[in-house]
């Protein structure tokens, strides 16, 4: 969510009628979602001009809309400049917020990081200004950091900020700014298995006015996707309707996601050609757009639909890198247990066996910081439960081929000091009585080491096996296994 306002518009007195009416109505547009609109009646602005602070926050808001993101932020970052010279406190805190809300978009998670906290600490410094709006700015705020806590798996930290956000907000949760913080407050309840939780707080604003603007309409078909208490079909309905929405909003980074949630949802549904077509149009706007935040899912999907092992493994590991380059623990983890299925079916255990360490290593961290109640249904989701399964059976795999293994060892170090010491002994025999008595002495020891007889048959020797009387201590199973 990004913030459109200052205060309510002042007038400078150098303005014409036209040039004030102009500002008014590119506000007015921006507020009502129509950015495209907005930009055009925005007029031309020199360096002279009293409120250019302002309008350059109306002008980067749309950019971002838009998916022009590389342009919003220099336009962010013209405008918290000018805001700081100017000494405008309000304009300055809502310039921070809307350029960590777009580096969240990008993918610069830590440039994003760091704007939240220097925005949230002048949000405190401001709490009793009488400047601005900054009471509704604060919510506003604490909400998209929330989001990007919730994507960087410091789920803890989200839930602490979703429930600041709502401590704070004044007035009726039926407002705007209502309506945007429970609807992000259900997409972080619905990702740490509180599915409960999340349609609760949906249904709380489903009768809301102001869920007849578009925007809200879009917002909130992606709060509820992937929901396990909505069935599919309802999903697809609100989705699809959705999408349709983006075109006329124009919001490409809301499209974009409303595309990865559809191609999600058709992969459920088994519908592999929908998936396919939505999941294209998705890659094609994270390259225009800029949207690097996206980009790791967007590949995870890719993985999930190629058609053979060698393409899967392909968008998989360019997934797994970009997660944690991000970092996205959970497209982390999950690429992570894709990667490790594909290798242990085609019998590279030891590469199976470290993808899915970490990736459950992963989901039980981000499990620890989930309420004890909700606890069990993150982690009873199907991949990560599949996780845990697989990786208990390659350790059990692993531990019986290091018994091999280790037996090989022995067996070997064994047989060989057997054969030094036979060696050694028939090379002080002086005639053909003494070389018989060395010869079935070091016999007779050799074939106490049972492994000999193991080794042996692994060299199949099977006949000589049939052949002597050995020591019964030998051990079953391996003299078996040969």
């Amino acid at each position: 969510m990004t913030l459109v306002r200052f205060e309510l518009l002042p007038r400078d007195p150098s303005q014409t009628d036209f040039e004030w009416f102009g500002d008014l109505q590119a506000l007015i547009l921006t507020a009502l979602c129509r950015h495209s609109d907005a930009l055009s009646v925005m007029r031309p602005v020199d360096s002279r001009d009293a409120f250019l602070p302002h309008v350059l926050v109306n002008r980067s808001v749309c950019l971002d809309k838009l998916g022009r993101l590389d342009e919003a932020v220099d336009c962010q970052h013209e405008a918290l400049s000018l805001s700081r010279e100017r000494g405008l406190q309000f304009g300055e805190l809502v310039c921070l917020e809307n350029l960590a809300a777009t580096e969240s978009r990008r993918g610069n998670f830590e440039d994003a990081q760091k704007v939240f906290v220097e925005a949230e600490r002048l949000s405190s410094d401001m709490r009793n200004s009488r400047e601005g709006d900054i009471r509704s700015t604060i919510p506003v705020l604490a909400a998209d950091h929330a989001y990007l806590q919730l994507e960087m798996g410091k789920y803890a930290a989200a839930l602490q900020l979703v429930a600041f956000g709502l401590r704070e907000l004044k007035g009726p949760r039926g407002g705007w700014t209502g309506v945007l913080i429970a609807l992000e407050a259900a997409e972080v309840y619905g990702r740490i298995g509180q599915s409960q939780r999340a349609l609760k707080f949906i249904q709380d604003v489903y009768t809301s006015e102001l869920l007849q603007s578009d925007f809200l309409r879009v917002r909130r078909a992606i709060a509820l996707a992937g929901s396990d208490r909505v069935p599919f079909h309802e999903q697809l309905d609100t989705l699809t309707t959705a999408l349709q929405l983006t075109f006329t909003l124009g919001t490409l980074y809301q499209r974009t996601r409303v595309l990865i949630a559809l191609t999600a949802l058709h992969i459920e549904m088994d519908e592999r050609d929908n998936a396919d077509e939505a999941l294209q149009e998705a890659r094609t706007l994270s390259k225009q757009c800029s949207l690097g935040a996206l980009r790791p899912r967007i590949a995870l999907l890719q993985g999930k639909l190629a058609e053979n092992d060698r393409n899967k493994l392909r968008y998989l590991v360019a997934a797994h890198r970009m997660a944690k380059r991000l970092p996205l623990p959970e497209i982390t983890a999950e690429a992570g247990f894709l990667i490790a299925r594909i290798k242990f079916a085609g019998g590279s255990t030891v590469d199976a066996h470290r993808y899915l360490h970490k990736s459950v290593q992963i989901s039980l961290n981000l499990a620890g910081q989930i309420p004890t109640r909700a606890r069990n249904s993150y982690l009873k989701i199907a991949w990560r439960k599949e996780a845990r399964e697989m990786l208990r059976l390659v350790e059990e795999q692993a531990n019986s081929e290091e018994m091999v293994r280790s037996a090989d060892r022995r067996g070997a170090e064994s047989y060989f000091k057997a054969v030094y010491e036979l060696t050694v002994a028939l090379g002080k025999a002086d005639n053909v009585n003494e070389f018989t008595e060395v010869l079935q002495g070091s016999m007779s020891r050799i074939l106490k080491r049972g492994f000999i007889i193991y080794l042996t048959a692994r060299d199949k020797e099977e006949s000589f096996e049939s052949q002597i009387t050995y020591d019964s201590k030998v051990s079953s199973p391996l003299c078996q296994r040969g």
